[in-house]
């Protein structure tokens, strides 16, 4: 009975390890944006709950913090672009194809 041929890593075209690399880059990039996301949110959420007020300025600084960490939980920087993740549109959305042309 014949063997059956093993595909090999270097039988693969280059596209294939090019898609691969870029695949585990862009994993990394999520886990880590997601990461900063739900840390940003619990943050946020602890802070919320606590009130610190420092001298005779009515600044609760807790509040302060907490709506910081919302802010870092909420915006999303990807290459240079600064957009905040909530509102950001989907490429294939009707209103942003209305809004390009």
């Amino acid at each position: 009975m014949p063997e059956i041929p093993v595909l090999e890593d270097r039988d693969l075209p280059p596209i294939f390890h090019a898609a691969d690399t870029s695949s585990v880059v862009a994993q990394k990039r999520l886990i880590t944006a997601v990461t900063i996301r739900l840390i940003g949110i619990v943050a946020a959420g602890m802070f919320g709950l606590a009130t610190w007020k420092a001298g005779k300025a009515p600044t609760d600084w807790a509040g302060v913090i907490a709506a910081l960490c919302f802010f870092s939980a909420v915006i999303d920087v990807h290459a240079g672009w600064i957009k905040a993740s909530v509102i950001s549109l989907h490429p294939e959305s009707p209103s942003r194809v209305a809004a390009i042309c």
